[in-house]
């Protein structure tokens, strides 16, 4: 069975959708092309937060608009790098132990677990992650994009 049989209809929808955004996915469905742009977009984060467990929801509704601009940076840089970041990459909102906690919790919510060592710091993902990490990033993204819309 394929990753994308594991997913549930909505799920396959939503990613189609994400993927066809990002460029990946030519056989992504046209039919929202005629919705203006950002409705669009709002119409994709909603989507993504309904796929995200409950847990994962009640984290995001108590972070403050700084953590989700930092835990962005975060996600990002992790992304970009295969490599352990250097503890100095932590964005300095991060560095408070009780933000980064709640990094950590964010990203295990997900079946991801934020590792660190004295001059290190890197992610593992769970094999039973699937693609909620890809969904959190989803959400954070936008999250935080629309926290700088409202400065």
């Amino acid at each position: 069975m394929s990753k994308n049989e594991e997913l549930s209809e909505c799920q396959r929808k939503l990613l189609s959708a994400i993927l066809a955004l990002l460029g990946t996915d030519s056989a992504a469905d046209d039919s929202q092309c005629g919705l203006p742009v950002h409705l669009n977009a709002a119409h994709l984060l909603v989507s993504a937060m309904e796929e995200m467990p409950d847990e994962t929801l009640s984290l995001l509704s108590e972070s403050q608009p700084d953590f989700l601009e930092a835990f962005n940076t975060l996600m990002n840089r992790l992304k970009k790098n295969s490599e352990p970041l250097s503890i100095q990459c932590l964005p300095v909102f991060l560095q408070d132990n009780q933000a980064f906690q709640q990094a950590e919790q964010l990203l295990s919510s997900a079946n991801v677990a934020l590792k660190r060592d004295s001059d290190r710091l890197w992610s593992e993902t769970g094999s039973e992650a699937g693609v909620l990490p890809l969904i959190l990033s989803l959400c954070i993204h936008g999250l935080a994009l629309l926290c700088k819309g409202q400065k």
